[in-house]
């Protein structure tokens, strides 16, 4: 996991999360976490600071961009397979809310949904804070299963629906 910081005005701000996905620096998150920024940061667990030298991938329309650091030897999350997943199985979502590094919360798959765009979205009961977004939608066994990328507010705030990208989208299009 790992905090993305923006730069615009030359003024840096935190704006969301990331998940190393390959040992030579190649970074997972949301497209609408870069999206206008003249430079990209990467704050790490251990404190370090890197800037982004490259955007190797995105999609506006499904909300995915795959960034990357001058680092080797990183240690990347395992992938799991989101076409596997069940409604109602649990899982683990982990992001940066506001700020605050590898904030866990947890919860049910409550559905599978072709939402905003073609293709599915998961469902799911665990809340995305602002800056859980590009962070990890975790299985049982710790497996990345999908990316955190916006949430639904009732009118009433009764409820939130909150959704994920599923990985298998961003496996095709690496």
């Amino acid at each position: 996991m790992v905090l993305i910081y923006s730069s615009l005005n030359d003024e840096y701000f935190y704006f969301g999360s990331g998940n190393i996905i390959s040992s030579d620096g190649v970074i997972l998150t949301n497209y609408h976490i870069i999206e206008g920024a003249e430079q990209v940061a990467i704050s790490t667990i251990n404190g370090d600071i890197y800037l982004v030298e490259d955007l190797l991938m995105y999609d506006i329309e499904k909300d995915i961009a795959l960034i990357k650091i001058n680092v080797n030897n990183l240690s990347p999350i395992p992938l799991g397979d989101s076409d596997d997943i069940k409604i109602g199985e649990k899982i683990i979502v982990v992001g940066n809310s506001e700020g605050l590094i590898n904030t866990v919360s947890d919860g049910i798959v409550s559905g599978i949904r072709n939402y905003n765009y073609e293709g599915k979205q998961i469902q799911i009961t665990a809340p995305i804070s602002s800056g859980n977004s590009g962070g990890a939608l975790l299985n049982k066994y710790g497996e990345l299963i999908g990316v955190p990328a916006w949430s639904i507010e009732s009118e009433d705030n009764s409820q939130n629906l909150n959704f994920a990208i599923p990985i298998n989208i961003i496996k095709e299009l690496k």
